[in-house]
């Protein structure tokens, strides 16, 4: 199995027919650059020439490597005057609390794998949806993700969903990371299984068998 990082927007990498590459995001493509100077001065604009203080709440529940990403955020926002305090939760309580939209200053957490790209933009970003954790509420953007609902044709619907990443990027609601891509192979004679996009591959082993 090989798996690597790439920087993403609202439609992940993954999804590699509808998912733009970083350079082709127009305007927003900038915000992707790792730019401290640029970071401040847009910071003193935004009337904070000192920075300031926050949280940023992480689950310890969904492995070590999660963990250390925010640890790498938080230090990335140092860069930049924002100094994080960071917040562990247990599963649980982060299920309870954070998923829900309750929650204080900043989060780190993963989106979970898709399909099809109105699941990962939809639900993030339409007002009436439970996963709208950044309370985001933009008509422009709203009209764009219905509108490629009720598109049918193929093109036009894609060049609706590449509108949005477009958007999407130039406003920043969320600042996405990286997304794993996952490249995977297996002998013919090992039946039963598939490489699992998200936090567990144990299941997977555990169903598996070999036909020899």
């Amino acid at each position: 199995m090989y798996l690597k990082g790439e920087a993403t927007p609202a439609i992940g990498r993954g999804l590699t027919e509808w998912s733009l590459p970083v350079d082709q995001l127009g305007a927003g493509a900038k915000y992707y650059r790792y730019d401290p100077k640029e970071a401040k001065r847009l910071l003193a604009e935004a009337g904070y020439p000192k920075g300031f203080k926050s949280q940023l709440t992480v689950t310890s529940g969904l492995g070590r490597d999660l963990v250390d990403s925010a640890q790498l955020v938080q230090r990335f926002l140092k860069d930049v005057g924002i100094a994080v305090e960071l917040k562990l939760q247990e599963y649980g309580a982060y299920t309870a609390t954070t998923v829900q939209g309750k929650y204080e200053g900043m989060v780190y957490g993963p989106s979970t794998g898709a399909r099809d790209p109105d699941g990962p933009s939809y639900r993030m970003y339409v007002p009436d949806q439970p996963l709208n954790r950044g309370y985001v509420n933009d008509p422009t953007l709203t009209a764009l993700l219905k509108e490629q609902r009720r598109t049918k044709d193929l093109e036009a619907r894609k060049k609706l969903i590449f509108d949005i990443q477009r958007y999407a990027a130039e406003q920043q609601y969320y600042v996405y990371t990286n997304v794993n891509m996952i490249t995977a192979s297996w002998q013919p004679y090992v039946k039963n299984y598939a490489t699992n996009p998200s936090f567990d591959n144990g299941g997977r082993a555990a169903a598996l068998w070999r036909d020899r």
